[in-house]
């Protein structure tokens, strides 16, 4: 047996594999191999191997987030009591609010689901809108 673009070794000597370094570290061991078994899915693995493999940048916090952060924190500290000037939870002294402050949920409402494709390759291109001129005006058109 041997191994061919696209195969994913999952398990060595009944150990998970997740990268190439554990692989490395293993010198001779017995595999579990799943190999794509259709053109298709040999394309979808190639396009995963293709894909940028960087490690996302952990970016800092914006400065007067930081000194926003540092003011509560230690305003909080100071005072570990703090109690809420008002509470958001309705009480039963509440008197109820107008109908027209309320919150309203419109009949005309619907969900329109997003098609979206993991395969870029099998993604189609969003066709042109057509031009103006395709379409004339009825009075543009010559009356009987």
């Amino acid at each position: 047996m041997s191994l061919t673009k696209g195969d994913a070794i999952l398990d060595v000597d009944s150990i998970p594999v997740t990268t190439v370094t554990d692989l490395s570290n293993i010198i001779s061991v017995t595999l579990v191999i799943e190999q794509p078994n259709d053109p298709m899915a040999t394309a979808y693995v190639r396009l995963a191997l293709m894909a940028q493999k960087s490690v996302e940048m952990d970016l800092p916090l914006a400065p007067d987030v930081i000194d926003i952060c540092q003011y509560e924190y230690n305003r909080m500290k100071q005072n570990p009591d703090l109690k809420p000037h008002k509470s958001i939870l309705k009480s039963s002294n509440d008197k109820p609010r107008p109908i027209n402050l309320r919150i309203h949920v419109s009949e005309k409402t619907e969900d329109v689901p997003i098609a979206c494709e993991d395969n870029p390759a099998l993604l189609m291109k969003v066709p042109t809108a057509p031009d103006k001129q395709q379409y004339s005006s009825s009075s543009d058109s010559p009356k009987q």
